[in-house]
């Protein structure tokens, strides 16, 4: 990188769930002044290096101050105490990313000024009556989210909707009033 960086904005969001389970998002956004001539992919590519390492270290060392946190557990002594106490067991998927084919999207601005992004996943060759994942945000959490699938759709009169190919990666969240758990959206590719 033989540029000077002039401007540099990181975002972390921070989603806390149930038990040990959490997730971490890191965006960097840096502006480089580079020199007349220089080769901008050159440029780029070097920037897009640095500011990865810088996150993946932030990352790593975040990790480590979390785990040295953790107090130890205290070790039990059961023995001629009768069986042990069982405890509920967390459920199985929760830090497991999961995918799902999307072939329909709608998006719209809810009355309380957040947007709602409802993607559907493809049931027999069409899509599905009912949206696999509800995406609830505010503006910029949301444009973040579509970033990746945007330039193809006009998202300028909301609602809309889209016929699309999309592969969502989610998380199995919090328990649902019905028993289920809430997937919670954590990207949106293009297939």
């Amino acid at each position: 990188m033989t540029g000077t960086i002039s401007q540099l904005s990181v975002r972390v969001s921070r989603k806390m769930g149930d038990g040990d389970y959490g997730s971490y998002g890191v965006e960097a956004e840096a502006t480089e002044n580079i020199a007349a001539g220089a080769n901008v992919q050159e440029e780029f590519d070097a920037l897009d290096a640095f500011l990865t390492a810088a996150v993946g270290m932030s990352m790593t060392e975040k990790k480590g101050t979390i785990e040295a946190a953790k107090p130890e557990k205290p070790v039990e002594a059961t023995e001629g105490l009768g069986p042990k106490p069982t405890t509920k067991e967390k459920p199985e998927g929760l830090t497991e990313e999961h995918a799902v084919k999307i072939v329909k999207a709608t998006l719209s601005k809810r009355t309380d000024g957040k947007f709602e992004l409802s993607l559907y996943p493809e049931i027999a060759g069409n899509p599905g009556k009912y949206p696999e994942i509800r995406y609830v945000r505010e503006r910029d959490a949301m444009w973040e989210m579509l970033r990746e699938v945007a330039d193809d759709h006009d998202f300028s009169s909301l609602p809309v909707e889209f016929s699309v190919e999309w592969l969502a990666h989610y998380v199995l969240g919090k328990e649902t009033p019905k028993g289920n758990r809430y997937k919670d959206l954590i990207a949106i590719k293009a297939m």
